[in-house]
């Protein structure tokens, strides 16, 4: 593993982690994103699901972002911009391939992994993979009857919902992003996911279809948020994880 500042924000270092570098290759890279409601997780959180994949063939590049409450919006869009910017520039020289880049992240990783996929202008991936990923901010809203989770309450530093705050939940939500031309993506979703409520992810493929993009969608049965219980529930997902990365990658 090699760790790298990618960088530098007043007196913070930004970090990210290569896994299975081999200069002598030139392999896809996956780019992931840490979940923790904004606020909390480490790039280090999922080294079995790194380790999975450095097996089947991939560069992983995991990365550090600046945390709520002490950062507010926008400043986990902006250090997962600039990583992936990073990326794309200086890959190559730790043997990954830049063109077959795929970006990947669980939860409100998910979340800026897909927005910053889709609002992008410069970076380009060739797809993009949401774990039990908050796509729709505002159907979150409506869900908890007009309240904002204490994720969001931390995030932009606010207790309750005005026309304010709905325009940016709106604005930050990717399914408001998506454009006919976007790359593939995958969502995997959990039926008796509480976090994240499943219909989520099944309202994001619904819109991503209408507008003629390429859109799948794993279901878990039975299975809730935390991603290291999905095996239990579902035991080939990081097989066919895996399978349509590549798929994607070629």
């Amino acid at each position: 593993m090699i760790e790298i500042e990618y960088r530098r924000v007043a007196d913070q270092s930004l970090r990210l982690d290569i896994h299975g570098s081999n200069p002598g290759k030139i392999k896809p890279i996956v780019f992931y994103v840490h979940g923790g409601g904004w606020c909390s997780g480490t790039r280090k959180d999922e080294q079995w699901l790194f380790d999975e994949l450095v097996r089947s063939g991939f560069v992983i590049v995991s990365v550090s972002y600046r945390l709520a409450p002490q950062h507010r919006w926008p400043a986990c869009l902006e250090d997962v911009s600039y990583a992936s910017q990073w990326c794309q520039d200086h890959i190559e020289k730790y043997g990954a391939d830049p063109s077959r880049m795929i970006t990947m992240g669980y939860s409100a990783g998910g979340h800026l992994a897909l927005l910053n996929m889709l609002t992008s202008p410069n970076v380009r991936f060739r797809a993009g993979i949401g774990l039990a990923a908050p796509v729709d901010k505002v159907l979150d809203i409506l869900r908890r009857g007009g309240q904002l989770s204490e994720s969001i309450k931390n995030l932009f530093g606010v207790d309750k919902v005005d026309a304010e705050i709905a325009n940016h939940l709106w604005d930050i939500s990717p399914i408001n992003h998506l454009r006919p031309g976007h790359p593939p993506i995958l969502m995997v979703g959990c039926t008796e996911d509480s976090s994240v409520p499943y219909i989520q992810a099944v309202h994001f493929q619904k819109r991503a279809h209408d507008i003629g993009l390429s859109c799948d969608l794993m279901s878990i049965p039975r299975a809730g948020h935390r991603i290291t219980t999905w095996s239990d529930f579902h035991p080939s997902w990081m097989t066919e994880l895996t399978n349509w990365i590549h798929h994607h990658a070629e």
